[in-house]
């Protein structure tokens, strides 16, 4: 049903049509779904721009081919993102989907609602994070991790 593309071609990922980490892209819809391109993309949370059940930051699909449509790809593990970036995406693997405007990740939550096709669970970007103390510290005095490489794992 979608279509990645590639946003911007830059020299540390290559001419080639490979996916790679670090790499913004745009995710077209198929034309079969409605008689213009449609995108994937977010705009800033505002009060007057929500999701409706979570009202956190709306993710969904636009007409016109902005920047507003843009997200990076990054590795799940947030202790290799640094060490990834450059790398092709392995089909099949999971990846995190990264707003490129606002920095908030594509998530959705175990919350359905009803609508005319039946319960679906709501999409929006949220970067959901736990709140308890990560040992960063601990990880960077043994050698696995360094300050500019985040170590929380994003997941709830």
């Amino acid at each position: 049903m979608f279509v990645l593309n590639k946003a911007e071609k830059v020299d540390i990922f290559g001419s080639d049509d490979i996916i790679r980490y670090g790499q913004k892209v745009k995710i077209e819809m198929s034309p079969y779904m409605y008689r213009k391109k449609l995108y994937l993309g977010s705009t800033t949370q505002s009060s007057q721009c929500y999701s409706p059940e979570s009202r956190k930051q709306e993710a969904s699909a636009h007409s016109i081919d902005h920047y507003n449509c843009t997200w990076v790809l990054e590795t799940l593990d947030p202790n290799f993102r640094f060490e990834m970036q450059g790398e092709p995406v392995k089909a099949n693997e999971p990846v995190l989907m990264r707003h490129a405007q606002t920095g908030h990740y594509l998530a959705s939550d175990s919350k359905r609602h009803g609508n005319e096709f039946g319960g679906e669970w709501e999409v929006m970007c949220h970067s959901f994070s736990t709140q308890n103390k990560t040992q960063n510290l601990q990880l960077e005095k043994t050698g696995h991790s360094t300050s500019d490489i985040p170590a929380r794992f994003q997941h709830e």
